[in-house]
């Protein structure tokens, strides 16, 4: 029984330490979850200063890269008429099938909002001119 009772108490004060180790343990990675969630609201609050600096920037290239893309779009627009007639002279020749058409039809599909759009211009201008025509003859 003497045994009995010395094994158990012995497995209680190892018990007790490593709760007491656990609980050291817990304690000093609450200081260091503290120090990091500092560091996470100062990292926070610099990224908010930053963002704030760049948005401009980041604004413009955004309008640049848009600008740059319609840029591209008229570019194609302009070469496609001699695209497409080389495109048709290997046709003809036999040189390469109606395959080769593909990619220009393509690339001319993604470009027609930009000819949509212009339209569409040119239609708002035709209106204000007549209107303002108009308006003077009166």
């Amino acid at each position: 029984m003497q045994t009995l009772v010395y094994d158990n108490y012995n497995k209680f004060i190892s018990a007790t330490d490593t709760v007491k180790s656990v609980k050291k343990k817990i304690d000093a990675m609450e200081e260091e979850l503290a120090k990091l969630k500092s560091s996470v609201g100062k990292i926070g609050s610099s990224y908010e200063k930053i963002n704030g600096k760049l948005e401009n920037k980041w604004k413009e290239i955004r309008r640049l890269d848009s600008i740059e893309s319609d840029l591209d779009k008229l570019q194609f627009l302009r070469e496609l008429p001699n695209i497409l007639k080389v495109a048709l002279k290997d046709y003809e020749t036999g040189k390469h099938t109606i395959e080769i058409f593909k990619a220009p039809l393509k690339q001319y599909l993604r470009s027609a909002d930009l000819l949509e759009q212009y339209k569409s211009t040119v239609r708002v201008i035709d209106e204000s001119r007549l209107s303002l025509v108009l308006c003077i003859q009166r």
